[in-house]
C-alpha cells in the first residue's frame, strides 16, 4: 500500500512531499517489522498504530492525487551526457577523447 502510494507520488513532480512522507513511513514500518523479530515488541500497540498510519496516508494521498492537477510526468535520465568523441571511464567519469589533451 505504501509502495504503491510512493510510486504514484514519485511519478508526479507536484507530489514530492507525498513521495517523501510515504518513503519515510515505509522505512519506519519496515524497520519496526525487523525490530519485532529481534526485540520484545511483538505485542505492543505500535504495529497497529503504524498500520493505521499507512492506511490513512494512502487514503489521504489518493485524495490529493485527485485534487492536484497532474502535469507532465517527470523525466528520468539514466545516462549521463557525453560529448562527441569522449568515452566513459569505469568509475562513471567522462574521459577525454583519445589523442586530445585533457
Amino acid at each position: 500500500m505504501l509502495v504503491k502510494t510512493f510510486r504514484q507520488a514519485r511519478e508526479r513532480p507536484d507530489c514530492a512531499d507525498i513521495a517523501r512522507i510515504a518513503l519515510c513511513a515505509l522505512v519506519a514500518l519496515t524497520g519496526f517489522c525487523v525490530a519485532i523479530i529481534f526485540l520484545s515488541l511483538a505485542y505492543t500497540f505500535y504495529l497497529p498504530t503504524l498500520a493505521g498510519f499507512a492506511v490513512g496516508l494512502s487514503r489521504a494521498a489518493a485524495g490529493e492525487f485527485r485534487i492536484r492537477p497532474q502535469g507532465p510526468p517527470r523525466a528520468l535520465s539514466y545516462a549521463p551526457t557525453v560529448p562527441a568523441g569522449a568515452r566513459m571511464g569505469i568509475s562513471g567519469h567522462v574521459l577525454p577523447a583519445a589523442g586530445r589533451p585533457a
